[in-house]
């Protein structure tokens, strides 16, 4: 058994960030001849770090790896001020860092894009009218925002000197040529906000500050080895697997500070306060709409936070940058945010979701009162007659939580005798209660159910010998209706007719044979546009 414990860096932005480190296979590139601008910013380098080797220091100060640039990867760019050359960092492991949200999309999809995002690089940087050169480690990675806008080829156009000029999002921290850490920037839509260290920061009671931790991320890698012998003399190794054991460990706070131009020096302009109001885009009716305004620079007195809803109506007003109401309404709602009287967020739509079929037919009370309504089918089923039976299923988000209700209960039309198996049910008024208002309860249809009745009591053949069947399900005029509104049908499971291609019952099958819950159209209800 062989273990080995790679040392990975944890850093949380936004809920959190992960960062882990694997054997990097890349070589350096083939030798070829480098700019002039290149070769000057690599002798600036090696008169720098002697070696040419780049230590990563973790946040409790040990050294984990030691990295070099390749060269031959290096990318030159220039502006007014600035002359920047960018090279790709090469080491024996490699450090790939994350956010939290990229790292659960990968979780969830499976999806290697949403994998290993980052890119370590080495930044040396001319001042033109200074003369000075500074060099600085640069580690850049994505938040799903914007990764998902620029899936394939994330990085493919960032460069330090058009950090601010892509909308960028995600973050940017850079760390010294000895391999501490220095400063970093969560970016939102090209605008930088300062990450600054627990002990570099001076009096956190007169900002408001958002705290962060950095932490070692250490798993331990166990690989189970047998060893195989015959005749008592060595054979071959088998390798049967490894098991891995991570846990993180050394942390220490950082803090949101204010926002700047994102560089790894200079001092911060003063930025106008500007506010960003954010949400989930689709909630279910009765979920809180779990919004949060974010006000720059953090710096910014807030003395009041309005909450404005469809234009008319304010959802919330106070001094609170959440608001985690109640959705009563179905429907898209356009919601904003006015900070201080006059500072306006941008806009959100928020799909107010009606509740999916699934968990429609698992409510307590739905359950049960279908159950009832199916046995009141069999019940009333004689030789002579037979009914269909169905309701309405309603929810009400009046109270405090979402309740459903069961509908007025119908019987369908009495089908006599048996040259007839298709009874018919129509759904009638649904009793719904639409409410004008946003912010008031009301009580809405979600779904229709009804029942197919048994051939229990009618014979195997027919007056003219022929079969007496039925296929089991939803029928074509069910199919039809149920085009914006879940449907629900209790019937029998039937067996396979090869004449009808399908599941079907005969007559006189057991009234008490399996049935089941079959679903038909939308996974959830589709509101009115006008709503």
């Amino acid at each position: 058994m062989q273990k080995t414990i790679l040392r990975h860096v944890f850093l949380l932005f936004l809920l959190a960030g992960i960062v882990y480190a694997c054997m990097d296979e890349d070589l350096f590139s083939p030798e070829k001849d480098l700019p002039p601008e290149v070769s000057a910013a690599q002798k600036w380098y090696d008169s720098q770090v002697p070696d040419g080797y780049i230590p990563w220091t973790s946040a409790n100060g040990v050294e984990t790896n030691t990295y070099k640039p390749d060269w031959q990867t290096a990318v030159y760019e220039e502006d007014k001020e600035w002359k920047v050359t960018e090279v790709h960092l090469v080491g024996e492991e490699r450090l790939i860092f994350s956010t939290l949200d990229c790292m659960e999309k990968y979780k969830e999809t499976g999806d290697e894009r949403y994998n290993r995002l980052s890119d370590t690089r080495l930044l040396i940087r001319t001042h033109k009218e200074t003369k000075e050169t500074d060099g600085y480690i640069m580690i850049v990675y994505p938040d799903l925002q914007y990764l998902e806008a620029h899936l394939n080829q994330p990085l493919r156009n960032f460069s330090y000197l058009k950090r601010n000029d892509i909308n960028f999002g995600g973050v940017i921290h850079y760390n010294t040529l000895d391999g501490n850490y220095l400063n970093g920037w969560l970016y939102k839509e090209g605008v930088a906000y300062a990450f600054v260290l627990e002990d570099e920061k001076e009096d956190s009671s007169e900002v408001e500050l958002r705290d962060y931790q950095m932490c070692d991320y250490v798993c331990e890698y166990t690989n189970h080895y047998t060893d195989w012998y015959v005749n008592g003399d060595y054979s071959w190794t088998q390798w049967r697997g490894g098991s891995e054991n991570c846990y993180y460990t050394n942390c220490r706070t950082i803090h949101e500070g204010d926002s700047s131009s994102g560089g790894p020096g200079g001092s911060t302009p003063p930025v106008e306060p500007s506010a960003v109001l954010s949400g989930s885009p689709n909630i279910v009716l009765m979920s809180p709409y779990n919004l949060r305004v974010s006000v720059m620079p953090n710096t910014t007195t807030v003395s009041s936070v309005k909450f404005v809803i469809d234009d008319n109506y304010t959802l919330q007003n106070g001094q609170e940058k959440t608001c985690n109401l109640q959705a009563r309404k179905p429907g898209v709602r356009t919601i904003y945010a006015i900070v201080n009287g006059n500072i306006y967020t941008n806009a959100i739509t928020v799909n107010v979701q009606f509740p999916d079929v699934s968990q429609i037919k698992s409510n307590v009370t739905i359950a049960s009162a279908m159950a009832a309504t199916w046995q009141a089918t069999k019940n009333t089923t004689s030789s002579s007659s037979r009914n269909e039976r169905g309701f309405w299923i309603l929810v009400n988000t009046n109270g405090s939580s979402l309740v459903y209700e069961k509908g007025i209960e119908r019987t369908g039309n009495t089908i006599f005798g048996c040259e007839g198996t298709q009874a018919s049910l129509p759904p009638g008024a649904s009793g719904e209660q639409y409410s004008q208002s946003p912010l008031t309860g009301g009580k809405y249809a979600v779904a229709f159910f009804h029942t197919h009745t048994p051939l229990t009591y009618c014979p195997y053949l027919n007056s003219r010998g022929q079969m007496i069947i039925r296929p089991v399900g939803p029928s074509g005029p069910d199919v039809s209706y149920h085009s914006e509104v879940p449907g629900l049908v209790y019937d029998y499971v039937g067996t396979y007719n090869a004449d009808l291609k399908c599941n079907g019952i005969t007559g006189g099958h057991s009234i008490n044979a399996v049935a089941q819950i079959y679903t038909i159209g939308p996974s959830r209800r589709i509101p009115p546009s006008f709503w």
